[in-house]
């Protein structure tokens, strides 16, 4: 379904056609010209159709809720510091019962990513001119969660300076995905997106050297930086881009979550505003659950939030593209052991790469922190030094994504880790995360200093914050 256009001064002349459409949510207001009218993109049945299915799945949950006990989210996010805790036998043998339900059965594969021809594009996804794609993504309470979070980093302080004037701007946090199950669901969420994005932007056509045997090619994004914004009145980001585009880094995001208001609904009256290199400047409404994907070098600003507003509150992204154009490598991402030993026993060469990248299953199975999936590629004789063209090792792309358990099976202890990547090949230099508009690069947030910084970032520290910081879900 596409968002239906309309021009704002039609209505009067079309009553009969807009009429049951005046009171409808926009997600974004595109303007035609620099003093021409502007165009309105309703989604005149997405509300509806939003609260009906919010609807069905409460009295599911409330079903649920009456045959199984759900645990809490404090729970959920407890049983994480496995670390921090010495597990009682009936304990160790429920986990082994539960990880041995987790476990494919043979010949079933798990899926990763998105498909690259899929059957049709994601719901309710628009296109703002040739440059942006805008969708809806997640539910009421993955936008929720993610909006606290933001308030919770921000009301912890610290973080930079970057392109906001006033306001909070985050560290990077896309480490966190791998302890925070929030962020965790929202980085599956941008496959889909990711995809079509790209099959607009190379009209359909894949990278050299990538395949696509039996439509079977498969692509996932990965969060390469990661910011919470919170803007208060007054606040505001001036116009700057996210840099120039790699055969890895392809595209920039930034996503809306809830705080006080209902899903859909505006988040703020400041606008976001893109300036494509050809057209007229685009300017998108804040709202509950949106999505935007364009390209890095696509310069863009906010507005100033009005006095008498709560807040703005938004999460900014670049975004890694990985091409799974093979079995074993959809495998070993996918942590899928059964299938990635059955793929080597009918012989896939474990070292085989992708020609965009340079990455082998094992890069794939570290990054997406697949232990289990690692170790088989191991015991096949994988070379788990192996580089990029990038330059990153599985033991850095493991560590850069805070996958603590494999960084300790490759390197000891996280301290190790560190020490060996800071001094020699693996972890390759920063990318210039942020640029302001007049074209000065800014470096990027990983330095040095905070790859030895994160020696401090532990399995058992990260899930006491989540608890923390979350335990009110």
């Amino acid at each position: 379904m596409r968002f239906a256009e309309c021009s704002a001064d039609s209505n009067t002349n079309n009553n009969d056609n807009n009429s049951s459409n005046n009171n409808d949510e926009c997600w974004c207001t595109l303007r035609s010209s620099s003093s021409g009218p502007r165009q309105r993109c309703d989604f005149p049945r997405l509300r509806q159709q939003r609260q009906q299915q919010q609807q069905q799945q409460q009295q599911q949950r409330q079903h649920q809720q009456l045959l199984v006990p759900r645990p809490s989210f404090r729970a959920l996010s407890a049983r994480t510091a496995l670390a921090a805790s010495s597990p009682s036998q009936q304990q160790q043998q429920q986990q082994q019962q539960q990880e041995q339900q987790q476990l494919p059965e043979a010949g079933l594969q798990l899926q990763w990513g998105a498909p690259w021809h899929p059957v049709k594009e994601p719901e309710f996804a628009e296109w703002l001119g040739d440059e942006v794609l805008a969708l809806p993504v997640g539910d009421p309470s993955l936008a929720l969660r993610l909006g606290l979070a933001c308030l919770t980093f921000a009301s912890r302080g610290g973080g930079h300076n970057k392109s906001n004037i006033g306001g909070f701007h985050s560290n990077d946090l896309s480490r966190m995905g791998a302890v925070d199950p929030a962020l965790d669901q929202f980085l599956h969420a941008l496959h889909e997106p990711l995809a079509a994005f790209l099959r607009r932007r190379l009209a359909g056509k894949l990278p050299p050297g990538v395949r696509d045997k039996g439509g079977a090619l498969h692509v996932s994004a990965v969060l390469e930086n990661l910011w919470a914004n919170v803007n208060q009145p007054g606040h505001y980001n001036d116009k700057h881009n996210h840099g120039t585009p790699t055969s890895s880094i392809v595209a920039t995001g930034v996503y809306y979550p809830m705080t006080t208001e209902a899903w859909g609904e505006p988040t703020s009256a400041a606008k976001l505003r893109l300036f494509p290199n050809t057209g007229s400047p685009i300017e998108v409404t804040p709202r509950a659950g949106l999505l935007l994907v364009f390209p890095t070098e696509l310069i863009h600003e906010t507005e100033p939030v009005p006095v008498g507003e709560p807040g703005r509150t938004s999460l900014a992204f670049n975004i890694r593209i990985r091409w799974l154009d093979r079995p074993l490598a959809r495998a070993a991402a996918a942590g899928d052991v059964a299938q990635v030993q059955r793929l080597i026993a009918e012989g896939a060469d474990v070292e085989a790469v992708d020609l965009v990248q340079g990455l082998r299953a094992a890069h794939h199975a570290a990054e997406n922190g697949q232990g289990a999936a690692l170790q088989a590629l191991e015991a096949a004789g994988a070379n788990l030094s192996a580089l990029s063209f990038e330059g990153w090792s599985p033991l850095g792309l493991a560590f850069d994504r805070g996958h603590v358990a494999v960084v300790r099976h490759l390197a000891g202890t996280e301290a190790e880790a560190a020490a060996r990547l800071q001094g020699g090949p693996g972890y390759p230099a920063p990318y210039a995360a942020e640029s302001p508009a007049s074209g000065q690069a800014s470096q990027g947030i990983k330095s040095t200093a905070l790859l030895a910084g994160g020696v401090a970032f532990t399995l058992a520290a990260a899930a006491t914050w989540v608890a923390q910081n979350y335990g009110i879900f």
